[in-house]
């Protein structure tokens, strides 16, 4: 009775493997969701690199400042540095967060090119048909077929996962930091322009420091966590699971010599 069990659930992993591998139920959502990160990304990496240049350019500019005054030249550089601090260090992660998303995107297409699906086809059907004749197969198969599943499924499943996550608890976060930084460039753009008032600018500089560097501090782990925490922990846990489902279709040869000398009986 359980070598008949096994033999139904070996059948059924195979079909839903092989219907999952060739009908790509996943593949168009991961990549509307990866070039929905990738976007993201990309502009706001160009955007904080923009913001970087014209702070770095406000902080140089305290020389020039000097006739206003020595505590003005100093508070500039005090206000600017900061703030400029943060940005670079964002953008750099948006550069970082930029090429992530693009080794997603290659990995899903070599997952679905068409002959990385065909070897998996092949060797699944390969380790099924040992299972189903009650054998053991090879260790290098077996590795063989959950590398291959891995590299069919794992990535669209994260990409799906990943980005479900970061709409739902920084979605926010991420559009509050894209103003932050406009209003950043503003500042500094009449900062710039406007040094007689730049007690006023200041203030107005100080504000936005104190509002939104926090919020770039949880932009920058929203980043991290879409693009490398829950993808490692999204693999991990996919990799269990195939393991787990492996353990579930195999039968140990001594118990599969009780089971068979109990039918022979």
């Amino acid at each position: 009775m359980r070598l008949a069990t096994q033999r139904i659930i070996v059948l059924l992993v195979l079909v839903v493997l092989l219907a999952g591998a060739w009908t790509r139920p996943l593949n168009h959502a991961a990549t509307q969701q990866i070039d929905a990160g990738l976007n993201r990304a990309i502009v706001s990496f160009a955007t904080a690199r923009a913001v970087n240049a014209a702070l770095s350019v406000a902080q140089s500019a305290e020389f020039s400042a000097r006739p206003l005054g020595f505590g003005a030249s100093l508070g500039l550089g005090q206000a600017v540095r900061p703030i400029n601090d943060i940005v670079g260090q964002f953008a750099e992660l948006m550069l970082a967060a930029s090429v992530a998303f693009g080794l997603m995107k290659v990995f899903t297409v070599v997952g679905e090119y068409i002959g990385v699906v065909a070897l998996l086809s092949f060797v699944a059907v390969w380790w099924s048909g040992l299972r189903w004749q009650g054998r053991v197969p090879p260790t290098l198969l077996t590795k063989a077929l959950l590398l291959l599943v891995f590299i069919r499924f794992a990535v669209p499943v994260v990409a799906v996962g990943s980005e479900a996550i970061f709409q739902h608890f920084f979605l926010a976060d991420y559009k509050l930091a894209q103003q932050g930084i406009a209003g950043i460039a503003s500042v500094v753009k009449d900062l710039l322009s406007d040094p007689q008032n730049m007690s006023v600018h200041l203030e107005r500089l100080n504000y936005l420091t104190d509002s939104w560097v926090g919020l770039f501090v949880k932009l920058i782990v929203s980043f991290l966590l879409q693009t490398l925490i829950v993808p490692a922990l999204l693999f991990w846990l996919l990799y269990q699971g195939g393991l787990a489902l492996l353990d579930t279709v195999s039968v140990a040869p001594p118990a599969l010599n009780r089971m068979v000398a109990k039918t022979t009986r």
